[in-house]
């Protein structure tokens, strides 16, 4: 149920075989007053000896949490439990999600996310106790194609960067615990993909926003607003930019992903970018995320596919090269590397639209299929790991209470 801005999860009573038992409580992430007490536990969790309903399993001290964005559908939070993807929370009032980004807001080590959904305002929620805790919402947003946490005025809490597209570029600022107008432009027709990082070596994070029928730009921190600077050589339908030193001089260089056009490569040269290379083996790009896959200290290159095979390349010294596709052509609007299985390498997570998204393991540099998410209609998957404190009820107890027919 949802109550001042809360998803609250609620005691069920039980009854077995005609007596009465004490009410046991639908445990929520990090909920360490979750007791089971003479009620017992649901089926797929224990009582421990502490009086807490724990999931049959190992537990791994931390919880590994994946945040998924749905065309027409709730914003759903799913726990690596296993090596199994379990559900924890449906928020419902989250409908048509678009975009999403972990942070913490404020650096009190409870995760934030912000989420974007369509016609609707943008959220951020905090997981705290036995809540999801709607902490602000801001009415300002309401169709975000991009939302990014970064520090962006060098106040050590995290500030949000969004393109709206209705024609917008919105700054928020963090402070006092709330979020609050810093800065905006319309100067862009549809902007679609954002990304912060410091292109001109100042020690500021500047923004780099692409667009539908916009050239990407760069806006340069100057403090309290930021400044139009660079500009691509051409106006394309862009879905999604990223930044990283692909070439290893130490400074930000530029990916571009655009509908019916090439990824493009773009190398920094004091601020100002020059086209060096393209993909021709994608042309159709709805998602970029650059990590290290094979471990050589060069970030490598992942390219979501529309209609098309999603890909990755790479870096060797600023060459790029294909080294994987997705085994079939699926409609693909994110792709994301994380460490999902906790071995010290990075995996690959691809959000399909029309077909399931998808999970590849990462081993010795080689991508293998590995977990069928069964999330169609993905815009965005994100993960997030913190730990899960001793005596915490864990994202995976969560996930075995909602999974038990005592859930419904």
């Amino acid at each position: 149920m949802q109550s001042n801005g809360a998803v609250r999860l609620p005691a069920v009573a039980l009854l077995l075989l005609g007596a009465p038992l004490a009410a046991c409580f639908r445990p929520a992430i990090d909920d360490g007053a979750f007791a089971c007490g003479s009620a017992g536990c649901p089926p797929g969790t224990l009582c421990d000896r502490t009086g807490v309903c724990r999931a049959d399993g190992p537990d791994s001290g931390e919880n590994v949490v994946l945040a998924a964005a749905r065309n027409d559908n709730a914003t759903e939070l799913h726990a690596l439990c296993d090596g199994e993807v379990r559900l924890v929370n449906r928020l419902n009032f989250a409908q048509d999600g678009q975009t999403l980004s972990w942070g913490d807001s404020n650096l009190d080590g409870v995760p934030s996310l912000a989420v974007a959904t369509t016609g609707d305002v943008l959220r951020v929620l905090d997981l705290r106790g036995d809540v999801v805790d709607e902490t602000q919402r801001i009415p300002a947003v309401q169709t975000a194609r991009c939302a990014s946490w970064h520090d962006a005025d060098g106040d050590g809490d995290l500030d949000l960067g969004v393109a709206d597209r209705t024609h917008s570029i919105k700054v928020f600022d963090f402070d006092d615990g709330q979020l609050s107008p810093q800065w905006d432009t319309d100067e862009m027709i549809q902007p679609w993909g954002l990304a912060w990082g410091d292109v001109d070596g100042d020690g500021a994070a500047d923004l780099v926003v692409g667009g539908s029928g916009d050239a990407v730009a760069v806006y340069h921190n100057a403090g309290a607003s930021f400044e139009r600077g660079w500009v691509s050589p051409r106006a394309e339908d862009t879905r999604a930019v990223a930044l990283a030193d692909v070439d290893g001089d130490g400074d930000l260089d530029l990916a571009v992903g655009s509908r019916a056009v090439p990824v493009r490569i773009y190398t920094n040269d004091k601020g100002q970018f020059r086209e060096t290379w393209t993909a021709i083996e994608i042309a159709d790009a709805s998602g970029l995320d650059f990590g290290d896959v094979d471990g050589d200290g060069d970030p490598d290159l992942a390219v979501a596919g529309r209609n098309e095979p999603s890909r990755v390349y790479r870096n060797d010294g600023g060459v790029f090269a294909p080294i994987w596709a997705a085994p079939e052509p699926r409609d693909s609007f994110s792709v994301s590397w994380f460490d999902v299985d906790g071995d010290g390498d990075l995996d690959l997570t691809v959000g399909n639209s029309a077909a399931t998204s998808r999970v590849y393991r990462n081993d010795a540099g080689v991508l293998s299929d590995w977990i069928d998410l069964g999330l169609d209609g993905a815009r965005d998957l994100e993960w997030a790991r913190w730990p899960a404190p001793a005596g915490s009820v864990s994202a995976c107890d969560a996930a075995a209470w909602e999974a038990s027919p005592l859930a419904e």
